[in-house]
């Protein structure tokens, strides 16, 4: 994560009326997406502030960090491929039961592509 500012290291702890299942979400995560040919591509997601409708992030793709904002749907974040940096992707991202892993689901043109992250520090 060194190609993120200190600014989008920030992160701001969920308030009370956070579902516990949205909060899970809060903080560093870090992987490679993996799949659809590619070869492994190192990526990380700080989730610097949620409600229990959206969530304000730091994306980060090779080395490359953007701000990135998603939707709450359930237990996901989505994005209909207006997000991340407007590639035409789109993004589901959910957490494992235990809270340890991150799991992302990127698609493009067809294409598909999962990350698992785990927890790191932003």
């Amino acid at each position: 994560n060194s190609g993120v500012s200190a600014a989008a290291r920030v992160i701001t702890v969920p308030g009370p009326g956070v579902p516990p299942a949205i909060a899970a979400f809060s903080g560093g995560w870090e992987g490679d997406w993996i799949g659809g040919g590619i070869q492994p591509a190192p990526s990380a997601l700080i989730v610097n502030s949620l409600t229990s409708t959206q969530v304000a992030s730091t994306y980060v793709y090779k080395g490359t960090a953007t701000q990135e904002n998603f939707r709450v749907s359930g237990g996901t974040l989505t994005t209909n491929g207006a997000g991340i940096s407007n590639v035409g992707a789109s993004f589901t991202w959910s957490v494992s039961a235990d809270g340890k892993t991150l799991n992302g689901v990127r698609t493009q043109d067809g294409i598909t592509v999962t990350a698992s992250m785990t927890r790191c520090a932003p």
